[in-house]
């Protein structure tokens, strides 16, 4: 379903070399979808999964969205510039991922690692881009933010590489 996000940088292109997986640790897709196209929130990504799968694509990858923050990966920074945003609806600290929704986030995922030539290990949390940062800059403010734990990262991982090992 396409449910654009007004939360892109019109001025810049993505150039893709990662993705980035996010929760919403948002009770309802729709206040996952609300929070998302708010401009006053000034918060976007590229695709909303819901628990049963559902996709919610808000904008091209090639669009620059805010959905990474302070953040660095393979020592580069300003991860939104060069990533893809990947919302999973919920709160992994709360509720596991749906295997509906790491499926349809595979689905996803897989063109876009083909056609940008994106490596398994370029595949984060955004925590793990925000820790990046705060290893490089101790000294500065960084907004904290709960995200997907390990634990579900390590999941979708697993069942992403298999994937890939049985193509």
């Amino acid at each position: 379903r396409l449910y654009p996000t007004p939360n892109i940088d019109p001025e810049k292109t993505n150039d893709v070399q990662g993705i980035i997986l996010h929760h919403t640790a948002e009770p309802t897709i729709e206040r996952s979808l609300a929070v998302l196209t708010s401009l006053e929130k000034k918060v976007g990504t590229h695709v909303v999964i819901d628990t049963d799968g559902t996709r919610y694509i808000m904008a091209e990858p090639t669009a620059v969205t805010f959905h990474a923050g302070k953040s660095i990966l393979n020592g580069r920074e300003g991860c939104k510039d060069f990533t893809i945003g990947i919302e999973l609806q919920g709160n992994t600290l709360e509720q596991p991922l749906t295997i509906d929704q790491i499926d349809s986030a595979i689905e996803y995922i897989l063109p876009l690692m083909n056609k940008y030539n994106i490596p398994v290990a370029n595949i984060v949390t955004h925590e793990m881009i925000r820790q990046a940062y705060k290893r490089k800059y101790p000294q500065k403010r960084c907004y904290d933010k709960v995200d997907i734990t390990q634990k579900e990262y390590k999941r979708f991982m697993a069942r992403l590489n298999a994937r890939l090992a049985a193509e």
